[in-house]
């Protein structure tokens, strides 16, 4: 028991170094590349935070478990947006900047669209994937190649790291989320065992959870430190991946088939979730505290109603 308290704690420094690691690092590299800390979030950082819903996601669909791969897509687009969107703007609020708001929350919405409407049929067949990964391919491709013609503020990138120590950091950083999140969740789901916990309330749990902290350790680090539009791009770009990424790749690997339950029900309640970005792209809202702990109500308000139901 005291060695799974060790990892457990263990998951939770890493997990923080990690995060300082990655916002220091995407900054850095941000400012030496001439691009927008919202670009390397929505790209770099967001990808690499995702890499545990990625690993889950591609066994559960080798295993022959589909439903946990779409819930766990699923599953985490809500927690990114309810959940670690409002633990960002909670803690530091997020600064809304409609131009790459509008062009990487509407990439998003896309990618949301296409998945949605391969869902609809009950499965998600191999050319559907092909078309979901295709799709993340072009738009990361367009959002880099259109990232340096944005206004950067030199205050919003102002870093004395070189580009040599800023990459190892960022990619360093982002390896540090991962491995602290799966440390943190084995510690977890050891303890728990050992109080009589259910296999399938720690999966549905701490598994669950543990596959977002490493987007929950980056934006709510990167709230703290004032950069609220890593916070937002982490977000943004996650969700993206989870749908066109994830899901595409694991319907390229074994063809999917969609749960009624999450077909008639949490599947429309990610897209109602993120639709609650729209305001932000068009700049009409600046998220601050009280919308934060809004949207906190709303995810445990959501896990409270699954496990009612």
């Amino acid at each position: 028991m005291e060695y799974d308290f060790l990892i457990l704690i263990g998951g939770l420094v890493i997990l923080a170094l990690g995060a300082e690691g990655m916002l220091h690092g995407a900054v850095a590299v941000a400012g030496r590349t001439g691009l927008s800390p919202l670009v390397i979030a929505a790209t770099v950082v967001a990808f690499g935070t995702s890499a545990p819903e990625l690993v889950v996601s591609l066994k559960a669909a080798l295993a022959d478990q589909p439903d946990i791969t779409i819930g766990n897509i699923v599953g985490s687009n809500i927690a990114n947006v309810l959940l670690i969107l409002g633990v960002a703007a909670a803690i530091g609020g997020i600064k809304s900047v409609p131009k790459k708001l509008h062009r990487d929350g509407s990439m998003m919405l896309v990618g949301t669209g296409f998945f949605v409407v391969a869902c609809i049929d009950g499965k998600i067949a191999f050319w559907e994937g092909a078309i979901l990964v295709a799709t993340l391919v072009a738009m990361v491709i367009y959002q880099l190649s259109t990232g340096k013609d944005e206004d950067v503020d030199p205050n919003e990138v102002k870093s004395h790291l070189s580009l040599k120590i800023a990459v190892p950091a960022l990619i360093g950083g982002i390896a540090g989320l991962v491995i602290g999140a799966d440390l943190f969740v084995d510690g977890a789901a050891n303890i728990a065992r050992a109080f009589g916990v259910s296999e399938a309330v720690i999966g549905l749990t701490l598994v669950a959870f543990g596959t977002s902290l490493p987007e929950l350790a980056a934006s709510g680090v990167a709230a703290a430190r004032g950069h609220g539009d890593v916070a937002l791009g982490n977000v943004v770009g996650s969700n993206l991946f989870n749908v066109a990424g994830i899901g595409g790749v694991a319907a390229m690997v074994v063809p999917l088939s969609v749960s009624p339950i999450i077909l008639s029900g949490d599947l429309w309640i990610m897209v109602a979730v993120s639709l609650i970005l729209v305001p932000m792209m068009m700049g009409r809202m600046r998220p601050g505290t009280p919308f934060g702990i809004a949207l906190l109500s709303l995810y445990f308000g959501y896990v409270a109603f699954r496990f009612v139901l």
